[in-house]
């Protein structure tokens, strides 16, 4: 059986071609090769169980008063983040205009 899950369809004289979906031309078809999913997906494992694995610890360090909990400078850094994310958006909703008019303005 193949692995390859793209269909045949029979032609006129006999032969077969390869069924591409519309809006995917023939040149623009990408194979993988097993050996580079399999690499991936044991990639993907691995930053899996390591994230579970460091999780797990953090709890066990922060329990113990080992670590200190970082929870609340997790906090800071959030409220941090949505600031910029927001004067980002204000910035761009006020120059975004005059660069849209300019690009416009300097193309052929």
């Amino acid at each position: 059986m193949s692995d390859n899950p793209k269909v045949s369809l029979p032609t006129e004289a006999g032969m077969h071609r390869k069924f591409v979906p519309p809006g995917l031309h023939a040149s623009a078809e990408h194979t993988m090769h097993r050996e580079t999913a399999h690499r991936l997906a044991r990639r993907a494992l691995f930053a899996f169980i390591l994230t579970f694995v460091l999780a797990r610890v953090f709890v066990v360090l922060i329990m113990s008063k080992q670590m200190p909990n970082l929870y609340f400078l997790a906090l800071v850094l959030l409220s941090f983040a949505v600031v910029l994310y927001t004067a980002g958006i204000r910035l761009g909703d006020t120059v975004g205009p005059r660069l849209h008019d300019l690009e416009a303005a300097s193309s052929p």
